[in-house]
């Protein structure tokens, strides 16, 4: 369709330069489809089905694949995000390094993350925007500059239908990633009973 037409030829005018390249997947919904819709972008891009190369649940986490990857698409998933809604100084740093040397490397990065705080940040690096505004439909935003304002303003160019993804992408995607999830939440877990552990409760308790 037009719409979907437009997005890939967006794409491949920054697919084939030499440019910091930042895909945004936001949504007022958690469970709006920005993950699937991240990985068929990839899957389409990088031309292989094999995603677990090419996905990470955390900025650390992608930075490790440029030691083995070039020129290619890579996801950065909200699952850190979702966790933990607080971002560092540390891991601002890193996603800055990341995005201001990928004319090194022409790779393009799909973040899914629902962080204000870090959206807010990567803002200014942002060369599509995805909006989802229910399941599986999106709006498509480009940065727009007024050459007399340094703001950066979004203009809403297409509306695009992301079509699911084959029942086997699907169930492989959701086992990644709760191979990271669940270790994570765990982790959290016992950091939160030793944290009991070491509590008087007694002494919470104020005394009539």
């Amino acid at each position: 369709n037009s719409a979907g037409d437009s997005l890939i030829t967006k794409m491949n005018n920054y697919f084939y330069n030499y440019k910091p390249t930042l895909i945004a997947i936001d949504s007022e919904d958690l469970q709006s489809g920005k993950s699937i819709a991240s990985i068929q972008l990839a899957i389409m891009y990088n031309e292989d089905t094999d995603f677990a190369k090419y996905i990470r649940w955390s900025f650390e986490d992608v930075a490790e694949l440029y030691k083995s990857l070039y020129h290619c698409v890579l996801i950065e998933d909200e699952a850190q995000n979702s966790i933990s809604r607080f971002i560092s100084n540390t891991q601002a740093e890193i996603i800055q390094a990341l995005l201001t040397t990928f004319g090194d490397r022409n790779h393009i990065l799909i973040t899914t993350s629902g962080n204000y705080q870090l959206m807010s940040f990567l803002k200014q690096f942002v060369r599509i925007r995805i909006h989802f505004i229910e399941r599986g439909l999106a709006d498509i935003y480009y940065p727009a500059k007024n050459i007399n304002n340094s703001r950066i303003l979004y203009k809403r160019i297409d509306t695009y239908r992301f079509l699911p993804v084959p029942l086997d992408l699907y169930e492989k995607y959701y086992r990644l990633k709760h191979q990271y999830v669940d270790k994570e939440i765990n982790r959290r877990i016992n950091q939160l009973k030793e944290l009991n552990g070491n509590i008087d409760i007694n002494s919470l308790i104020a005394v009539s």
